[in-house]
This record gives C-alpha cells, structure tokens and sequence, in this order.
C-alpha cells in the first residue's frame, strides 16, 4: 500500500450549514489521510481530531497577538 499525503480541508469545524466536516466524515469513511484546518482549538477541533487516526488538526488563530 501506498503511503498517501493527507488532503487539507479548511474550516473544517465548520459552522451551520457548512460542508466541511461532512467531508472530512467521507474522505476518512473512504481510508483518505485528512488534516482539518480550523480557527479556534475548542470542543469541533478535539472532535476532528478523534474521528479516527487518519486524521490530525491544524489550528489558525485569526486574532492579533
């Protein structure tokens, strides 16, 4: 088997009526790598993180330091 690079889904924790998770659900349902980009690092980015081992998240903080 192949070792494949994760696909990148941003806003992945997504708000209502956003896609992005559902499509981080499917691509893991399909055996594909996934890393979620997301803004904040709250309850969403730890429930992506636990989908499953094929995937990982990746926090981006929009707010100045």
């Amino acid at each position: 088997m192949t070792k494949r690079n994760p696909i990148l889904i941003t806003g992945a924790a997504g708000e209502i009526g956003g896609v992005s998770r559902t499509m981080v659900n499917m691509l893991l349902e399909q055996g594909h790598p996934v890393r979620a980009f997301v803004r904040q690092d709250d309850e969403r980015a730890q429930s992506l993180r636990q989908a499953g081992p094929r995937s990982s998240s990746v926090t981006c903080s929009t707010s100045p330091t």
